[in-house]
């Protein structure tokens, strides 16, 4: 008891008032004075981190955004190059198609020129060979003649072969 007595003593004591009155008067400033003082900065802070986080969902927006806008474009690419190969593949067969025909024609072209050749090479050797026997044929004749005729004979047949030949001549030239 004797504590409470004390403690009573002091509490009544003008140091304690006054140390109580300091304390009562650092709380209030610390209560009315700290709030506005540093209001204004922790306003300002809060206002600069809502700023951040909107700019942030924002950003998340853009984000997202962009990476559908990626995944489309990709989509897309994927799309126009699949088409870009099947157009590419039906363009070399169209040329495939085009390089064969060119060569088919080009193949009978050459057997139509081959069989040409042929066929006037052919035509030259019967010419020849006809103008061999017709020169052979009138040699046989003409040693014949001349050893089977007379002089006499062999005069009038030479001239009704003249006449022969110049009245056929006179009918070619009337048709």
């Amino acid at each position: 008891m004797e504590l409470f007595r004390e403690v009573g003593h002091e509490v009544m004591s003008l140091a304690f008032l006054v140390e109580f009155f300091q304390g009562c008067l650092l709380i209030a400033v610390l209560v009315i004075a700290v709030p506005r003082v540093l209001k204004p900065g922790i306003s300002a802070r809060v206002e600069r981190v809502k700023a951040e986080l909107e700019s942030a969902e924002g950003a998340e927006e853009e984000l997202a955004k962009a990476q559908r806008e990626a995944r489309r474009l990709v989509s897309l690419a994927r799309r126009e190059s699949r088409a870009d190969v099947e157009h590419a593949c039906a363009e070399a067969q169209g040329q495939r198609a085009e390089a064969l025909a060119a060569a088919e024609q080009e193949a009978a072209d050459i057997v139509t020129t081959a069989q040409r050749t042929v066929e006037a090479e052919k035509a030259a050797v019967v010419s020849q060979a006809c103008d061999e026997t017709v020169e052979l044929v009138t040699v046989i004749a003409r040693r014949y003649l001349k050893e089977a005729l007379t002089e006499a004979e062999r005069r009038d047949l030479t001239g009704k072969v003249v006449l022969s030949s110049l009245e056929n001549i006179d009918k070619l030239e009337i048709e």
